[in-house]
């Protein structure tokens, strides 16, 4: 039996010509590099502090000329601010996307707390580099104080608020002052942190559950 042939397939030529690559607008591009310079910021502040930071090693760090944080920021004070309110998004991002996402009163408020510890306990290049920028805030003035100021707040504000909505709930005690209990938590909760920064023989994974149950303890409603 002869062999079968098979038949060739044709090729043709293709029909449809690829789009052109979008070109990427100049805002685009802006927000990209504004972000990339915040990344390097945030890492060089986590190693070595506010103090030893330079505008030309976080353009060189970040893949860019020595000369664009000024352009972006305009001095090492702009850079940090940028750099507080960029770590303060990116807690906030990542607590509303916790799955599953806590329920609000004082679910919230101990997922808050969990969270907070357990950055610092992963050595998080975020909260390391916010507590350095928290540090150099409390010997200086000007905008960068107020800046951290505005972090303050608005963690003191998602604080005070889970703690009225516990109370509505009636989960939490009814006699709670709401601003001043935020304002404990978080000078815990901070302090903890400072602490195993300086020292990593602190037990961050005891002291976290003490914490839980101590909120509990504090704010529950018998």
């Amino acid at each position: 039996m002869p062999p079968i042939s098979m038949p060739k397939l044709a090729t043709m030529p293709p029909d449809v010509t690829p789009l052109p690559r979008r070109r990427r607008t100049q805002a685009e591009r802006r927000n990209e590099a504004e972000q990339r310079l915040l990344e390097s910021a945030m890492h060089l502040v986590s190693q070595k502090g506010v103090a030893g930071l330079t505008l030309g090693e976080v353009g060189e760090t970040a893949g860019y000329s020595r000369a664009l944080p000024a352009h972006h920021f305009g001095n090492k004070e702009g850079l940090l601010k940028a750099l507080a309110a960029h770590i303060r998004n990116t807690f906030s991002s990542m607590n509303l996307g916790r799955t599953p996402k806590p329920r609000a009163g004082l679910d919230a408020i101990l997922a808050t707390a969990t969270l907070y510890l357990e950055r610092t306990s992963n050595r998080d290049t975020g909260a390391r580099a916010l507590y350095a920028i928290i540090t150099e805030a409390t010997i200086s003035h000007g905008s960068l104080q107020e800046e951290v100021k505005a972090v303050n707040r608005l963690t003191l504000h998602f604080l005070e608020s889970q703690i009225r909505i516990g109370i509505q709930q009636g989960e939490l005690r009814a006699d709670l002052n709401p601003a001043a209990q935020a304002a404990i938590i978080i000078g815990m909760l901070r302090g903890i942190a400072m602490l195993h920064l300086v020292d990593e023989t602190v037990d961050m994974q005891a002291a976290c559950n003490e914490v839980l149950k101590n909120l509990q303890l504090a704010l529950r409603a018998n």
